[in-house]
């Protein structure tokens, strides 16, 4: 038979979160964590401790994230071991590498531009 959902697929389905757009906010808020883990570690240092400086650290080091998860989608052994779990394409966007790809490029344009200005 049918699976019910469970209490947590209910509530942020509820809120409209579901399906690839789950998968996007986790990867957003991956983001998020490793721009704070550039900022945090170098704040302080830098020109006369300039706030400027962690900014552009943090920013870099979520163009590191984002250009090495450009290469995902090329490695085929990678998508078909994901195939095979179930859910795992719900979450992820390796089953539309153009929309991966759109994804990931709109984050590398941001943290470009917070990174040079």
């Amino acid at each position: 038979g049918l699976e019910r959902p469970g209490k947590a697929q209910r509530c942020l389905s509820c809120i409209g979160v579901c399906g690839a757009r789950l998968g996007v906010h986790i990867y957003l808020a991956l983001n998020i964590a490793v721009f704070l883990v550039g900022f945090l570690s170098h704040w302080g240092m830098g020109f006369h401790r300039h706030p400027a400086y962690p900014v552009a650290k943090g920013a870099g080091y979520t163009l590191d994230l984002n250009f090495a998860m450009l290469v995902l989608p090329t490695l085929k052994s990678l998508q078909t071991a994901l195939r095979g779990k179930s859910g795992s394409s719900e979450l992820l966007l390796m089953d539309d590498p153009i929309s991966f790809h759109i994804v990931v490029a709109q984050l590398i344009g941001i943290g470009s531009i917070v990174h040079i200005a």
